[in-house]
């Protein structure tokens, strides 16, 4: 069972949780309540596969942080049990509810969900109920028989004597006279049974439920032997394939792991001599060998008291030897006490045969059941003393024989760590653990018959790990295993198959799909020219791929920034002749897309990633075609790249403006020159060569800004420094004299003037609005610095990322006077496209904020007069009455200011204005809006403006 079997077999209680992409809240958890309320509306259509198929997809990416949804599990929960309870409920949406229930157990693991689960007695018998009536044999029911199983299983510890339930005297005769009615007790045992024999992951949940009812202390007298005795004689005969029940064995061992020792002591020795007649670890089925691994070892600390062995080593000492021996060591201030004897335990004779049992698991096969037994050597050598555990470490060391196979190294090397861990070896025994194991990587790897095979199979389990060192040291592998092993052609067929697997992995949507993207984008990037050149359009292809942001990876930013650094050095290792030439124009274009990429989450603008990648692939990619294959560098992709770098050069954020501010001036003194850059030599007389070079900082942005003693260098120097927009803007806002780069510079000084960092907007707005001075004279570069504005905006409509900062841009610009003669202009349409994006954009949404940035710059509009002005206090008016009453009181307010500043270019009547502030001013904005709406009205009759229309809804 997915998420069941791995949690019911795992001997350690604790949850590894991994970061993965590091997600900081279940964003979604609104989305999956509403698909659970809409489940009663869809449980009988088509749209059901669809809602699970969508709610499997939302919660595959908490796999790795199934935490985040522990503060919503009890409200989820509650939906499901809502509707599973309602007698009204018919059975088809009560099945629906269970696969719901079944994908949050899934992910976040059942022996949380259970705890979460209601508990009271007459849950228990309601679910009792429900699961008899299930037919065990329907293939398409049985996540229901699951999550009842499960649901059972928290049911079952309730405080009370179970035969309260019952209701009737013990043996008490049915309706019929003719038998007697089964306890609340029997009818549980009878699903543990019925369950645990089923072919299905039901199986597992009834293991689970059977280690938890038969374990309590009025079940385990009466049943507690009875169910050994069953499955002894169920499985009499395990040689028999098809009587095998895999459920039954490891309800054994739950029981066994579960139950206290004294109740379990009486049974063991049948259930090891019946395991041991058995000749399990001999067995074909692997799981039948896992199991009676599981079975023997739990038996074995049955026979062993709990203890915390006396003579490991002592916490804080400084000396292995010290601790071992009980003799203090200089300069420790107390004496290291000698722990009692506790030799005179007395070991019964079964521990050893199942030691010897345990010893033999230890050269299995399959590594699943080498661990479980290296665990079961571990512990049963916690609970021995000194001398019989130090016998047990002996014994595992005798597998490091020459004429032993590599399993039983492997196996030694894992039981020798958990002996090592729980401090059972002694320093001469650690010292010959560390040599057996240096010996044994030595040869599995030197002389081993499948050296490339298992070099490949760790490094491909390293590439999608969530530490990124790991995944980096499985980077630098991959091409030396090539280079090593795969180089010849009669590996070639081997290098295709594995350059398919590889690529595939870049489309990968599973939970760990994220780091594997990372990983091997990283990978294929790094793999040798021969390899890369037998699958060239294969490679291209997928990392191109890998590089766009789809439905289900629109967070996944990381990996689309490793797409393009692995992009990139496969056309450094490939060149442009004989290499990459065919693919120059597609691989330009996808980097280009990534110039556009501006993903956030909850940790800011990840996309800035993504970006910065793309300006250095592009910045690659040129100069390789500078230096092989100058005609490659198209006017249409060069141009691209260099107002991509332009804009990014003028953003907000510090580190990618430094970087692009660095690839744009590469890009201009490039050597071989890079053709078909767009006004080349002027822009070097914007960015001299010797004030764009970094001094005295290495050129790293950790170290830009700052002098030799550690003072900030002064931003008097000639020197650019990256990281400040007092040294940057006002050289890059001179690039709007330039058609070619006007729209891409004036769309990045949008974002960083409407932003709200007080030095950002100070440097960006002085720069602009000092060039803008300028252009005063000029009215057809300042008309077109205008027009471009007006197209970023309706090019951008309901984009947030740039309509956000728009509208504090625009209402800044408007009060700044730097296009004061635009707005003079009467021919000028700025003011009038303006309005009339500002109210497309504002059409339908209901964003307060949004709101409220538009209130200021319809209030800067009333300066321009006429017809504008009349437009822009028609909207301000309608502000006076909106639902929200901050929006209210703002909008008065500003109008009043508004009107202070140009009430004499306002299309009102003049001698009106005093009236129509004062009643601005007297009015409390905060009243209800029904009385508040004649009193606007009576504004708009002082401002001969047209009343606002309520709009009647629709019947």
């Amino acid at each position: 069972m997915v998420g069941l079997d791995a949690d019911l077999n795992k001997d350690d209680e604790c949850d590894n949780i991994g970061l993965g992409c590091a997600l900081e809240h279940f964003s979604e958890v609104e989305d999956v309540m509403n698909m659970i309320d809409n489940l009663k509306n869809i449980y009988e259509t088509p749209q059901l596969e669809v809602d699970y198929d969508r709610l499997y997809s939302i919660l595959k990416q908490y796999y790795e942080q199934p935490h985040l949804l522990d503060p919503h599990l009890d409200k989820i929960l509650a939906k499901f049990i809502a509707l599973i309870k309602d007698k009204e409920s018919p059975s088809g949406l009560k099945h629906a509810t269970f696969n719901y229930m079944y994908q949050i157990i899934r992910v976040r693991g059942y022996k949380v969900v259970v705890r979460h689960l209601p508990h009271e007695v007459s849950d228990l018998l309601t679910v009792l109920t429900f699961l008899e009536a299930q037919d065990p044999m329907d293939k398409e029911t049985w996540r229901s028989r699951l999550v009842l199983l499960l649901w059972l299983s928290i049911g079952v510890i309730i405080p009370f004597h179970m035969s309260r339930l019952d209701g009737f005297a013990p043996d008490q005769p049915g309706a019929a006279g003719s038998s007697k009615k089964l306890t609340v007790m029997e009818r549980i045992f009878n699903m543990c049974k019925i369950y645990a024999c089923s072919k299905d992951s039901c199986a597992e949940a009834s293991a689970y439920l059977a280690s938890k009812f038969l374990t309590r202390s009025d079940v385990k007298e009466i049943y507690l032997g009875a169910f050994f005795d069953w499955a002894c004689d169920l499985h009499s005969n395990l040689k028999d394939q098809d009587t095998i029940h895999y459920g039954v064995l490891a309800a054994v061992a739950a029981v066994l792991k579960h139950g206290k020792r004294d109740d379990l002591l009486p049974y063991t020795p049948k259930l090891l001599q019946w395991v041991n007649e058995q000749n399990y670890k001999h067995h074909n089925a692997m799981l039948v060998r896992k199991y009676g691994v599981k079975i023997v070892q739990r038996i074995g600390l049955t026979f062993l008291r709990p203890r915390v062995a006396s003579f490991r080593y002592t916490q804080g000492s400084r000396s292995l030897a010290v601790t071992l021996g009980g003799v203090a060591a200089a300069g420790d201030t107390e004496p290291v006490a000698a722990p009692p004897d506790d030799e005179d335990q007395d070991i019964p004779q079964e521990v050893e045969e199942v030691v010897e049992l345990l010893l033999c698991s230890l050269r299995d096969e399959d590594t699943v059941v080498r661990w479980s037994a290296a665990k079961g050597v571990g512990r049963i050598g916690a609970r021995l003393p000194a001398l019989a555990a130090a016998d047990v470490c002996e014994i595992v060391l005798t597998l490091f024989a020459e004429n032993e196979r590599d399993t039983a190294w492997h196996g030694g090397c894992m039981a020798l760590a958990e002996l090592a861990r729980r401090g059972l070896l002694s320093p001469q025994q650690a010292r010959y653990m560390y040599e057996c194991y240096s010996r044994y990587v030595y040869l599995f790897f030197k002389y081993g018959d499948n050296v490339p095979d298992d070099w490949l199979e760790l490094i491909e389990e390293c590439l999608g790990h969530e530490v990124q060192v790991i995944r980096e040291k499985a980077i630098q592998a991959l091409p030396l295993v090539f280079e090593q092993y795969l180089s010849d052609e009669d590996s070639r067929p081997r290098r295709a198959g594995l350059m398919q697997k590889y690529c595939s992995q870049l489309a990968s949507t599973s939970a760990n799909g994220l780091l594997l993207r990372m990983g091997y984008a990283r990978a294929i990037g790094a793999l040798p020219k021969f390899v890369l050149s037998e699958h060239l359009p294969l490679v291209i292809r997928s990392l191109i791929e890998c590089t766009r942001v789809t439905e289900g990876t629109q967070k996944w930013a990381e990996s689309r920034r490793d797409a393009v650094v692995g992009l990139t050095e496969v056309c450094h290792t490939l060149g442009i002749v004989d290499g990459v030439d065919k693919y120059v124009e597609e691989i330009s274009d996808a980097l280009l897309a990534c110039l556009a990429e501006y993903t956030i989450d909850m940790r800011g603008d990840i996309g800035a990633w993504v970006r910065e990648a793309s300006m250095t692939g592009l910045l690659a990619l040129c100069r390789l075609c500078a230096a092989q294959a100058p005609q490659l560098n198209s006017a249409r992709g060069v141009g691209a790249a260099v107002r991509g770098a332009a804009q990014q050069a003028v953003e907000k954020i510090d580190r990618t403006r430094a970087h692009a501010g660095r690839i744009f001036t590469a890009f201009i003194y490039n050597d071989p020159i890079i053709n078909n850059i767009p006004h080349h030599e002027a822009l070097k007389r914007i960015f001299p060569y010797d004030e764009v070079e970094l001094r005295g900082s290495g050129g790293g942005c950790s170290g830009e800004g700052v002098g030799e003693g550690g003072e900030p260098v002064s931003e008097n120097s000639n020197v650019v420094l990256w990281l400040f927009p007092g040294h940057t803007m006002p050289r890059f806002v001179q690039l709007l004299q330039y058609p070619e780069y006007r729209y891409s510079v004036l769309k990045g000084l949008v974002v960083s003037a409407g932003e709200l960092t007080e030095s950002l907007v100070k440097h960006t707005t002085q720069s602009l609005y000092s060039y803008l001075h300028t252009l005063h004279e000029d009215m057809a570069t300042l008309r077109s610095v205008c027009d471009t504005i007006v197209q970023v905006f309706a090019d951008n409509l309901h984009v947030k990322r740039i309509t956000g900062p728009m509208f504090n841009f625009l209402d800044r610009l408007l009060s700044s006077g730097a296009i004061s003669p635009i707005l003079e202009d009467p021919e000028s349409t700025f003011a009038a496209d303006i309005l009339k994006y500002l109210q497309l954009e504002l059409r339908g949404g209901k964003n307060i904020y949004k709101l409220l940035d538009s209130i200021n710059v319809l209030c800067q509009l009333i300066q321009v007069g006429g017809a504008v002005c009349s437009k822009a206090l028609g909207q301000l008016v309608i502000y006076l009455c909106y639902a929200d009453r901050y929006v209210r009181r703002c909008a008065a307010a500003r109008l009043y200011e508004a009107l202070t500043l140009y009430g004499d270019t306002c299309t009102a009547p003049q001698h009106n204005l005093d009236q129509v502030m004062s009643i601005l001013a007297e009015t409390d904005w905060e009243r209800d809006v029904a009385e508040l709406r004649p009193i606007r009205n009576d504004i708009c009759d002082l401002m001969d403006i047209k009343r606002p229309v309520l709009k009647q809804k629709a019947p």
